[in-house]
């Protein structure tokens, strides 16, 4: 998930009123809404980003999981204590 990002401007800074009828002024973009909303639709874990176990089935690669199991826990390790760092 960590990849699935854009400039980090679009996140923070408020979109500036170029034309009349902009109804976005201020807005910023909400990507972790919309990631959550795209991996949910795509059967996708939205806490790793990582294919889920029956997405995975139902594209006859469920042998593919065992190899993702570390990499989803080693993500999840990685992200957490990123929170920590961060946002403390």
């Amino acid at each position: 998930m960590c990849e699935d990002t854009v400039p980090e401007r679009f996140l923070n800074e408020p979109m500036p009123k170029t034309v009349e009828y902009q109804t976005n002024e201020g807005a910023t973009f909400p990507l972790n809404d919309m990631l959550q909303k795209y991996y949910r639709y795509r059967d996708w874990d939205p806490k790793t980003g990582f294919p889920s176990e029956p997405k995975l089935k139902s594209l006859g690669l469920d042998y593919v999981d065992k190899d993702l199991a570390p990499l989803r826990s080693r993500y999840l390790s990685e992200a957490e204590a990123k929170k920590k760092k961060y946002y403390v």
